[in-house]
Order: structure tokens, then C-alpha cells, then sequence
């Protein structure tokens, strides 16, 4: 009798196992991977994070960790978050300060004139699903959408939304449910590659004197951004990531001076730093910067913050050595894009990198005003020659690797390609 019960309690344990195995593994098979894409390489991390970058997609596309490190020494993570508000961003800060608490908290102000608390729940998804089921995310689900107990439900515990993609499942997924899932080596940035003009009316700056009122949750939540640093030994900084904006928008983002200075914090106004060309350093029309702009703010930024915060170069530090090979990785996912994508205007702004240069052949073709805007700013990095060379190309642009001087891609474009700006 004795026997028949410890089979029967061993069958109930092996199968009580298996049911378990198959809610881990189809959690996993069905869970969105953005986030933990993202943010992975976050909570991964055994070195010291000194910069937290926070606040919408213009942060994300706008500030490239990888950069301040080889240029200045900074280390430094991305949480930015598409469509997302002040108030998430607040709570993704007091979030990845129990894993990583910076010595600096940088914030965007774009939407803090809206009066919306808490971005849509797809979003909300991108920004909070990597992040363990802690007190302080139950704090944050609930702060940011306090009469929606169906999103705050799938917020803190997704696999009650996510049992339901099963339509979507493939190969990719299953494949990650056992190898775990790609990880960005951007360090939360996102680089956005095209080249476009700015839409209509979104390329005249107003005087930075121009606001206007602006009473919203944004600007509370700028309030106790600002606090929670205080208290926890962060120090503060407030930036307006320079984009075409609207004489509105303008205006909002300019009385964030007065909200600075009543709190004692810097705000680093970006619109008026004459830093980006819209011509030459937005992906789209409206909004995003592409990484030429990008690389600029980033520049900024890391002189900025070299010589106004205390922050430690740990370039030389043998601790900080992982960084090198993270950058090696960095430098390997650039050589990927310039290598994949096509067009004139796309691949000299992706040549705008301190690790590549490049020589233009150019054959019976004149470039237009932005392609000449985006060879102007590439100096000394590009060798501009006329050709005769005849045959199916007006135009030749070869890559090369600074570090090692091979040949990284060879571009060459017929009359009709000039403004193309696909992947391939």
C-alpha cells in the first residue's frame, strides 16, 4: 500500500511539473519580447549605470548610450518609451533605480502640456513588462491608471493578455522560448534610419521668450521627478530634445524655464542650441531625430555632462572593460546598417560616424541641396571625386573601417535611386 502511494504521489508530482514546464514555456512563447529586448541588457548589467536617460520616443531615437562611452567614458542606459508620458516616465525611474540607481536622471519634456497621466496600455507594455512584479511597479500601475483595473490587471501580470496570441506564434518565438531573445546592443536607444524633410510650418523656432500656461499632470510629475532625485542622492537634469515642433509645442517646452528655475534644477532647452539640421537629421517629418541628429544631441550631451556633473570616465577602469566589448558589439550593428540600406541621401548620414569614412565617385552627377548638406558635414571624413567612369552609375560611395581600413559596403547609385530611402 505504501509503494502504490509514493507512485501515485510521484505521478502527481511529475505531471503537477509538466503543467507547470508547459505555462512557463507557453508564457514565454506568447509574451511581447519588446520590452525585454530593450531592457534586458539593463538588468544584466554588473558595472555602475551613472546616467538614466528617460522620456518619449525622441529620447530613444535621440541619445545613444554607446556613443557617450567611446567619446566620453559615460556609462549610461536608455529607457526612453514611445507614446509615453511625464508620470511613466517618473515611475520607470524610482523602477530601475532598485536595480541601477544612477548619480544622474535626465528627463525630456515633450508631453508635458498634455493632460493625459498615463500612455495607451501598448506602450505601457513596452516600457513596464521587463520589469520584475515588485511593490514599487504595483505603486506605478496603479498611480498611472487608477480607475482601469483591466489594464492595470495585464500591466502586472501579462500572461493574462498575452495566452491569447496564439495566432501569432512562430518559429522566432518558439526558438526564443528556449534560447532567450535577442537583446539590443544599443543600450535602450533605437536608431531610426531615413533621411526626410520637415512637414509643413514645423521648421520656424519662435523666440525662446514665447510661452504659455501650462497646468497638467506633466508638470507635477516634473515636480516629483525632481524630488524623488533629491531624496535618493540623484542629481536631476531636465532636456527638450531638439525636433520640428509646432509654435504650441514651442511654447510649452519654453515654460518649462520658469518650472527649472523655481526648482533649482538645469533644463537644458536643446531647440535653441543650434545643434540638428532638420534638413539632414530627422527620420520623419515630424518628430524623430535619425542617428546624424542623434549623434549630435549625443555629443551635447556628453559635454555637457563631463563638465557640469561629476561623473567618472571608467574607460581605463579594467572593471569597465565589458563596456569595450558591448561598444564592440555597437560597432558591428552600425556596419549591419550601412551595409542594408539604400539610398544616397541615407547612406552618407549613416556614414556621419567617427568609425567610418568614406570616398564619393561622382560621374556626371551634381548633388542636390541636402546630399551636398550631408557631405558638407562629414569634413575630412569623405574624399569627393569626379569620375568619368561611364557605364550604369552616376554616383559610387565606398565605406571603408577606420580601425582597420577594409572596405565595409560599396554603394552605387543609377540616376533613379537618388532619393530612395528602403531597406533592403
Amino acid at each position: 500500500m505504501k509503494r502504490k502511494i509514493t507512485v501515485r504521489a510521484v505521478s502527481i508530482l511529475f505531471t503537477a511539473s509538466l503543467v507547470l514546464a508547459g505555462i512557463f514555456f507557453f508564457a514565454r512563447v506568447t509574451k511581447r519580447t519588446d520590452s525585454d529586448f530593450k531592457t534586458d541588457p539593463f538588468f544584466a548589467e554588473n558595472t555602475d549605470v551613472d546616467v538614466l536617460f528617460l522620456g518619449t520616443s525622441h529620447v530613444i531615437n535621440g541619445i545613444f548610450p554607446m556613443q557617450l562611452w567611446k567619446d566620453f567614458g559615460i556609462t549610461s542606459y536608455n529607457l526612453g518609451g514611445h507614446g509615453i508620458t511625464i508620470a511613466t516616465s517618473y515611475w520607470i525611474l524610482r523602477n530601475a533605480a532598485e536595480y541601477h540607481k544612477p548619480k544622474v536622471a535626465v528627463l525630456d519634456v515633450s508631453l508635458a502640456e498634455s493632460e493625459y497621466l498615463a500612455p495607451s496600455a501598448e506602450w505601457a507594455h513596452d516600457s513596464f513588462d521587463a520589469f520584475p512584479l515588485t511593490k514599487t511597479k504595483a505603486l506605478a500601475v496603479q498611480d498611472l491608471y487608477p480607475d482601469d483595473g483591466e489594464t492595470q490587471q495585464e500591466l502586472l501580470y501579462p500572461f493574462v493578455l498575452y495566452h491569447s496570441r496564439w495566432s501569432e506564434l512562430s518559429g522566432k518565438s518558439i526558438k526564443e522560448a528556449f534560447t532567450g531573445i535577442e537583446m539590443t546592443t544599443e543600450k535602450g536607444a533605437e536608431s531610426r534610419i531615413s533621411v526626410s524633410a520637415p512637414g509643413e510650418g514645423r521648421d520656424t523656432l519662435i523666440p525662446e521668450s514665447k510661452v504659455r500656461e501650462v497646468n497638467t499632470p506633466g508638470m507635477e510629475y516634473i515636480r516629483k521627478f525632481v524630488s524623488y532625485c533629491r531624496e535618493n542622492d540623484i542629481e536631476p537634469v531636465l532636456i527638450n530634445v531638439p525636433y520640428p515642433a509646432t509654435a504650441d509645442e514651442q511654447e510649452a517646452a519654453n515654460a518649462i524655464t520658469a518650472l527649472a528655475e523655481e526648482l533649482s534644477v538645469p533644463y537644458l532647452n536643446l531647440q535653441y542650441a543650434s545643434l540638428v539640421d532638420f534638413d539632414t537629421d530627422l527620420y520623419d517629418a515630424d518628430a524623430h531625430l535619425n542617428p546624424s541628429g542623434a549623434r549630435k544631441v549625443t555629443d551635447y550631451l556628453g559635454r555637457w555632462l563631463s563638465e557640469n556633473t561629476d561623473l567618472t570616465d571608467h574607460r581605463d577602469d579594467a572593471a569597465y572593460a565589458s563596456w569595450d566589448a558591448d561598444y564592440e558589439a555597437y560597432r558591428d550593428f552600425l556596419k549591419e546598417n550601412i551595409t542594408a540600406y539604400a539610398g544616397f541621401a541615407i547612406n552618407l548620414m549613416l556614414l556621419n560616424n567617427e568609425n567610418f569614412a568614406g570616398t564619393l565617385e561622382l560621374s556626371g552627377y551634381t548633388p542636390g541641396k541636402v546630399e551636398q548638406k550631408l557631405i558638407d558635414q562629414l569634413g575630412a571624413a569623405i574624399t569627393v571625386k569626379e569620375t568619368d567612369a561611364g557605364g550604369d552609375w552616376n554616383a559610387r560611395l565606398t565605406i571603408t573601417d577606420k580601425e582597420d581600413g577594409s572596405t565595409v559596403a560599396v554603394k552605387t547609385y543609377g540616376s533613379l535611386t537618388f532619393l530612395e530611402s528602403t531597406a533592403q
